[in-house]
């Protein structure tokens, strides 16, 4: 059965390698934005009804990859792999409100949180709470969390140092009242992108080696760095009523490996795995898929346009017309994704329609293109992160390019940062499809991170930016706004948007009764309060 949550409100999407976890990260994946103009997220599973035999006393074996490619951690403020890591921050950190499946917010840590006026914030935390050790979790606490990330969030991720001033910008009013500020007036786009996203997640500073401490919904009872993780339910935490597992293994599964996934699936060492579409085929009997579709997650290419030939308008522009999406999402994704041809999909309020299709698929006019560039024989180099079905999308995007008279030279590698993003080497890459939702989306081609390849600086996209992080998402101006960003990004192809991707993997029907699915990070994580173990 199909999980559909119709967007009302607000929207959380968060949008991580060495290879997966800092690639994903330094792409400004994920950390995770939400917006009201973000899209329903879907997800295929098995629903539970009303006779289904539960066990919420069960533990949940949740196949996960415990090594990040060097980059897990339990310090949110400090790494930048928001969306690898964001389903653990939450089972053990809590969050001051937590998104859920339909894209709405509700409240967690926080009893409430209210956008005073444009440049405050106000945040009422629950009384009585307490962190796992029994320490009180009050106004101090969220206080010294949210300063902690400031202070040691990474300046290229850009997460959350635009938004509030460095210094004195988190007040406690009493011991349940904390107040933020906002001098500039982006108090309500503060709120759309971060209340219930990894960056705002409240930690004890000082506590991120050894096994971690939160305030969270589980409560770790054992780990092991690179091996393994234990947690078990906080009887504590205020909603413990509602959680489905009394405890959560986590298995380690090398995630560039989707075969040991599979294995570990049809073996039951693990109850739920991910893997990629490759391994769908080998599902049967109990095992059954688990498809999140989310169309925050979006593929695209990314282009350094500083060096010929890609400082040339007219060759980026047939560049992305002459890529066959559909073709690319039936052939490497088994049609699992959604075809992108503009930053938002085309049932977003921030989809342009007077812009339309203009990205879209059009050899003959690729072609044109190429002729009207005065570029003979263009040709530039294509580096690509040699994991999750990139290899196989960027043959395809190369067999179609040569077709239009364009030749992408391949270059696989294990190592993208060192190779192409940290250097900022000429050519292209294909980003993988992560959650990179609201303002963050600008991220790739404007402002200081790593995915704006070759430091590409628009005067009229940061004035747009600005004009967006003054507005809450559900306004006509926040509308207005993206439309013209998307006309910008069209006219002079700043990017290639290819397909909004879904993350794959599989369960064992017998063993778990998956209700719901977590609506951020790249794994395929039970909702913990919609699931629960057999009976």
């Amino acid at each position: 059965m199909s999980y559909e949550g119709e967007q009302m409100g607000k929207v959380n999407r968060r949008a991580a390698s060495g290879v997966l976890a800092l690639v994903l990260a330094i792409v400004v994946l994920a950390g995770a934005c939400s917006s009201s103009g973000d899209s329903s997220a879907t997800s295929e599973t098995d629903a539970p009804s009303e006779s289904s035999a539960v066990n919420r006393d069960g533990t949940l074996k949740l196949g996960f990859d415990m090594t990040g490619n060097g980059t897990f951690t339990w310090e949110p403020g400090f790494n930048t792999s928001h969306s690898s890591m964001d389903p653990l921050w939450y089972f053990v950190y809590g969050r001051l409100m937590r998104a859920t499946e339909d894209g709405s917010f509700v409240p967690d840590l926080a009893e409430s949180v209210t956008v005073v006026d444009a440049n405050t914030i106000e945040i009422k935390v629950r009384p009585g709470q307490t962190w796992h050790d029994g320490a009180p979790f009050d106004a101090a606490s969220v206080k010294a969390g949210l300063d902690h990330n400031l202070a040691t969030e990474p300046a290229s991720s850009g997460f959350t140092e635009p938004f509030y001033a460095p210094e004195g910008g988190v007040s406690v009013v009493d011991d349940t009242t904390v107040q933020i500020k906002f001098p500039g007036g982006t108090a309500a786009s503060w709120y759309d992108s971060f209340i219930a996203a990894p960056p705002t997640t409240i930690t004890r500073p000082g506590t991120y080696s050894g096994t971690p401490i939160g305030a969270g919904p589980m409560k770790a009872t054992q780990y092991s760095p690179d091996t393994s993780l234990s947690m078990e339910r906080f009887d504590d935490y205020w909603n413990a009523d509602q959680v489905g597992f009394a405890g959560i293994d986590i298995v380690h599964i090398d995630n560039g490996s989707p075969q040991s996934s599979t294995a570990a699936l049809q073996s039951d060492q693990a109850d739920v795995v991910t893997f990629d579409t490759t391994q769908l085929a080998a599902l049967s009997g109990a095992l059954k898929p688990a498809t999140v579709s989310d169309p925050t997650r979006l593929m695209r290419m990314g282009l350094c346009k500083r060096d010929a030939p890609l400082d040339n308008e007219n060759i980026r522009k047939a560049i992305s017309k002459a890529i066959d999406r559909d073709a690319l999402n039936e052939v490497v994704f088994a049609g699992t994704a959604e075809k992108a041809v503009q930053l938002w999909p085309e049932d977003n309020r921030f989809f342009n329609p007077e812009l339309g299709d203009e990205l879209d698929y059009d050899p003959e006019a690729a072609k044109q293109l190429v002729a009207d560039s005065g570029v003979a024989n263009p040709k530039f180099d294509l580096y690509i992160l040699d994991n999750l079905g990139l290899p196989d999308t960027a043959t395809i995007v190369e067999a179609q390019l040569a077709e239009v008279g364009i030749e992408a030279n391949l270059i696989i590698t294990p190592d993208l940062p060192g190779q192409f993003l940290v250097p900022q080497a000429p050519g292209a890459t294909i980003f993988p499809a992560t959650q990179n939702a609201g303002l963050l989306k600008l991220k790739d081609f404007n402002g200081i991170g790593a995915s704006n390849l070759c430091s590409w600086a628009d005067p009229a996209i940061q004035a747009l930016f600005d004009q967006i992080s003054q507005v809450s998402s559900d306004t006509d101006e926040a509308q207005q706004a993206w439309w013209d960003v998307q006309q910008i990004y069209a006219d002079e192809t700043l990017g290639v948007p290819l397909l909004f991707g879904s993350v794959v993997g599989g369960y064992n029907s017998d063993r778990l009764v998956m209700g719901g699915v977590y609506p951020g990070g790249l794994y395929v994580v039970p909702d913990i309060y919609n699931s629960s173990m057999a009976g």
